[in-house]
């Protein structure tokens, strides 16, 4: 009996690897497993993700009896589901293949026990990436292997695995450290076997020149530069490859360019790039990259709570790793849940914080304040140069600003939360700028990925991403410029929390909280600066007084978060 069992066990590991390797074709359809791709007649057949492990364990197993509670252990791992669930989803897929159709069936049921996939299935090997270029070489390089896992990005992978299949120039861009590289990278090693040249890497951020870019990329698919301009897309031109660009952002038009020859060069090019801004090229998709999500300031703070969010199942993964005692309980969970906010959900950030908890605890991390808080997430000597510190990754960002967007970007710096076009007019006004030049400038940091904006209630508000605004002070704070600054900031707060007292008497009060609450942390900001040594009382005491009925009022409404 054991014997037996043990050759059933090895017989279904087997099939298992046969199928995960394989492309398997059924009547008019091909599924590619590894892609979680489902054809026919080369169109994407979209079902859900669930009704795809179905397909996948009945496939596995075809022309044998999976009983439900077999398919519910493998589509539904560790959760507890009715059997409905699994009807559901087999009727969808049975919708998808057509099952019963002239007289074609593929899927069928065992009334009480279970399901049995009956069409025949051939195996057809996916073609390894073929060699080629004109280099003589014999080995073609392999996509960077990741250290550790992605966390929080299932959704995002989902999308961009689909897109860069379709389209072909998708480019991911976000603010800095955000996982654009790790992201695109987990795409492409996925894509591989889709392409049947396989993916090539291409760094951008090792090259300084807008020269250099087509020789990099020339190098990844090994071809032999005979010029200073080589004709690239005459020698890709029959390839179906995938060219993954990482870090175009200080590179933009030269990528941009060589990115559009090459696609009008060639037939099955595709290309995946990352930018902390658009390429502005002809046929970019765009994929816009959020950080992860963190829990709410106002938000119940037990381990339970917070423990779903993906920053915070980041920095858990993360601490671990630094120290395998750490874990996440009700005592801890408040100073995580503070680290992950302060830092905005930026996954590079969360993971130098949380390298850190071997010699401080998450207590003290997180109580450093703004002005300190980048030191206390310096990390790893061997990440690149640019990731080895927050400061050292926002360098290569904020440095590369040009004009009057250096001097907003610091003028913004002040404001804690988020702010008014008005508000960043008044600031920005004092040190000399325009109208046309703020508005320009807020529209030029957000296509860089510096700030974000939004809309609440009937207002647009903007904010600095939490550690670009902590960087960006933090040189604000050793200038000259730092004590008028402060001031400017305290009288516009005044005169916001005037206003505020102005639409109290005409918006609705959950309208007039959703609308203002947001401007209390920048009051409590003022006057702490306005009492103190080098401050003014007077202007403290009037900023005071204006904002204790809006504080008043968001403590009554308090069941609904602020934005922002």
């Amino acid at each position: 009996m054991t014997a037996d069992s043990d050759a059933c066990r090895s017989r279904r590991r087997r099939r298992r690897q046969m199928t995960a390797n394989h492309t398997l074709k059924f009547g008019p359809f091909r599924f590619i497993p590894r892609q979680r791709l489902l054809l026919a007649e080369e169109k994407e057949i979209r079902i859900g993700n669930r009704a795809l492990d179905i397909l996948a364990a009945l496939i596995e197993r075809a022309g044998e009896l999976v009983t439900k509670n077999e398919l519910i252990a493998c589509v539904w791992p560790n959760s507890v589901v009715e059997e409905i669930n699994l009807r559901v989803h087999i009727a969808a897929l049975r919708r998808a293949l057509g099952d019963g159709q002239a007289g074609v069936r593929y899927i069928l049921n065992s009334i009480g026990r279970g399901y049995c996939f009956v069409a025949p299935v051939t195996f057809e090997a996916n073609e390894p990436p073929l060699e080629f270029g004109s280099s003589g070489a014999t080995h073609v390089p392999a996509l960077p292997v990741p250290l550790t896992r992605m966390v929080g990005r299932e959704r995002d992978l989902e999308v961009l695995i689909k897109r860069a299949q379709t389209r072909r120039l998708v480019n991911i861009v976000g603010p800095v450290g955000v996982g654009k590289s790790t992201l695109a990278l987990a795409a492409a090693n996925q894509l591989a076997p889709y392409f049947k040249n396989g993916s090539r890497y291409v760094d951008l951020a090792t090259i300084s020149e807008p020269s250099q870019v087509a020789h990099a990329v020339g190098s990844a698919v090994e071809l032999k530069m005979r010029s200073d301009k080589p004709d690239l897309a005459a020698s890709l031109n029959d390839k179906h490859l995938l060219l993954v660009l990482d870090n175009c952002e200080h590179l933009i038009a030269a990528t941009a360019s060589l990115s559009e020859s090459l696609l009008k060069g060639t037939h099955r090019l595709h290309i995946l790039a990352t930018s902390r801004e658009a390429l502005g090229s002809e046929a970019e998709w765009q994929y816009s990259l959020h950080p992860l999500d963190v829990p709410d300031e106002l938000g119940a703070s037990t381990a339970k709570a917070i423990g779903t969010y993906s920053a915070v199942r980041l920095f858990v993964e993360r601490a671990a790793a630094s120290l395998p005692t750490f874990e996440l309980s009700d005592s801890n969970a408040r100073f995580v849940a503070e680290i992950c906010r302060r830092l905005d959900g930026i996954p590079l950030a969360i993971d130098l914080a949380a390298a850190r908890v071997n010699l401080m605890n998450v207590r003290d991390i997180a109580s450093h304040p703004d002005a300190r808080f980048l030191e206390a997430i310096n990390g790893r000597r061997t990440a690149m140069p640019r990731h080895q510190t927050m400061r050292a990754a926002l360098d290569c960002s904020i440095e590369r600003l040009t004009g009057s967007d250096g001097v907003l970007l610091q003028c913004l710096s002040v404001f804690r939360g988020s702010f008014s076009f008005d508000s960043a007019i008044s600031m920005a006004a004092r040190r000399g700028l325009d109208r046309h030049e703020v508005s320009d400038g807020l529209m030029s940091l957000t296509e860089k990925s510096l700030m974000r904006t939004h809309i609440t209630g009937h207002m647009a508000r903007h904010r600095l991403l939490k550690t670009t605004r902590m960087y960006v002070f933090e040189k604000l704070a050793s200038s000259p410029d730092a004590p008028l600054t402060h001031r400017w900031h305290a009288e516009e707060i005044l005169r916001v929390l005037r206003d505020a007292e102005v639409a109290r008497q005409v918006v609705p009060p959950s309208q007039w909280v959703e609308d203002y609450r947001c401007v209390t942390e920048d009051a409590r900001a003022a006057m702490k600066w306005a009492f103190s040594k080098d401050g003014d009382a007077r202007l403290g005491e009037e900023i005071a007084a204006v904002l204790t009925p809006l504080a008043r009022a968001s403590l009554a409404f308090s069941a609904y978060p602020p934005h922002t």
